[in-house]
């Protein structure tokens, strides 16, 4: 190798190792916010317990533990936020709830109009239940004065000619 190739060579070494390295930094550069960001364990599933209990404020229904929109993943972050400032979770539920409302409740609470939601499952149970056992009470309970209807008991003199030359004919041909 002459001394042009082995500069080649250098030089071309060199650029691959400045080039990993560069490579290198970024991704620790990068990567450092998410991992300085994410949180312990036991917090994120505290975040979680906290997230079950409030609904999307977008999304009808969806819970806020579950709901994949943007919005929810900030709620998510300032719920964790939250909780590494050394706030609990009635704190954090009721920021939730001055900012988006009660809706914003998995559950509503259990006061004021909010009661009835609670109160009439129980009772639409207990009327229902009412209601069928009196139906099966009337049904099954004989009302005096009504007429049984009684089993039918005809002789067969007491049939027409025809019907019982037929019926002869039939119980020849079935007993053959």
């Amino acid at each position: 190798m002459n001394v042009t190739q082995e500069r080649r060579l250098a030089s071309l070494l060199l650029a691959l190792v400045t080039s990993l390295a560069v490579f290198a930094a970024f991704f620790l550069v990068a990567g450092a916010p998410a991992a300085a960001q994410a949180p312990d364990p036991a917090t994120e599933e505290e975040m979680y317990r906290i997230a079950d209990k409030l609904n999307c404020p977008i999304c009808q229904g969806q819970r806020l533990s579950e709901c994949p929109i943007q919005i929810c993943q900030e709620m998510r972050a300032e719920i964790v936020d939250r909780l590494e400032q050394g706030q609990g979770e009635e704190q954090i539920i009721a920021a939730f709830v001055d900012r988006y409302g009660i809706q914003v409740l998995n559950q509503p609470p259990i006061e004021g109009f909010n009661v009835l939601a609670w109160v009439m499952p129980f009772v639409g149970l207990v009327i229902v239940l009412a209601a069928g056992g009196w139906v099966l009470r009337a049904w099954s309970r004989q009302r005096p004065g009504e007429e049984t209807v009684e089993p039918a008991t005809a002789q067969i003199d007491e049939l027409p000619e025809e019907y019982v030359r037929r019926l002869e004919e039939e119980l020849e041909d079935y007993e053959s």
